[in-house]
């Protein structure tokens, strides 16, 4: 065989070769001699293997995507950030399509200070998380706080917050109300409360900003306070830098209690007692 005719059947076999898979393998079932419905039968499984066979491939890369970055959006004042790493690095090792966005919102709703959570998926391999953190209104006794819905939080380490008011008693909710009802009608220069506590005899103690406690029943509460703002009007809310108590518990006036070291013209009594 001449060179030439070497070269030419070199570049027949490579065209062969070059050949589309699907063609080839039409071309091969041809020569088998089916009768054209079974051809064409055949044909079709056999696209329908390569491509079912395409898809598994196409699936096993998508499982072995890697999370490459987490974005988690909201402020945080309060929920420890480390928490929150530790808990979503712990999903992220399964990938990015494999990692259960469910069962991660539902942990980082478990952790103190968090209130809503949305967890979603950013292409090509990211995470979008973001987070609302409980807002504390009130301290409640010794272990817990109040939230901005009226509800008690009670984070594994309470710390301080300044400039939330102290509440205390045994019904939370009551003394929420009983705030709600005191706003309404103390004067604004004696604002804003610094405590407020209902005891078991339903005795209601308030801390002033000014320092001073008023004492009232809290069955007789809006009467009392009605008279608290009569006094103040009168003169008494002026004179607020001595004063240190306040009961209110009498039926047409208040025992006022001044502080030590402060000498005023009025001393025992305002409002008829």
């Amino acid at each position: 065989m001449s060179l030439l005719q070497r070269k030419k059947a070199t570049m027949v076999s490579r065209k062969k070769t070059s050949q589309p898979l699907l063609r080839q393998l039409r071309d091969k079932l041809a020569a088998v001699r089916l009768p054209p419905s079974m051809l064409a039968a055949s044909i079709t499984v056999l696209m329908l293997a390569i491509l079912v066979y395409g898809g598994y491939r196409s699936i096993d890369s998508l499982m072995e995507i890697p999370i490459s970055q987490v974005e988690v959006k909201g402020q945080l004042h309060y929920q420890s950030k480390d928490d929150i790493s530790r808990l979503i690095n712990r999903y992220a090792v399964n990938g990015f399509v494999q990692v259960d966005l469910n069962r991660l919102r539902d942990e980082l709703l478990g952790l103190p200070w968090i209130q809503h959570v949305s967890v979603g998926r950013k292409l090509p391999g990211g995470l979008v998380i973001h987070v609302t953190e409980q807002q504390p209104v009130a301290h409640w006794n010794d272990n817990a706080f109040i939230n901005q819905y009226g509800d008690l939080l009670y984070p594994p380490q309470r710390q301080h917050i300044d400039g939330l008011p102290v509440f205390s008693g045994n019904d939370h909710r009551k003394v929420i109300d009983s705030y709600a009802r005191l706003n309404s009608v103390l004067p604004e220069q004696q604002k804003p409360v610094r405590e407020l506590h209902i005891d078991d005899r339903e005795t209601v103690r308030v801390t002033l900003a000014s320092g001073a406690v008023l004492v009232m029943a809290f069955d007789q509460l809006d009467q009392q306070m009605a008279r608290w703002w009569q006094i103040s009007a009168a003169g008494l809310g002026e004179k607020m830098y001595a004063v240190s108590r306040v009961d209110l518990r009498y039926n047409n006036g208040a025992a006022v209690q001044w502080k030590e070291g402060i000498a005023l013209a009025e001393k025992d009594t305002a409002g008829g007692h």
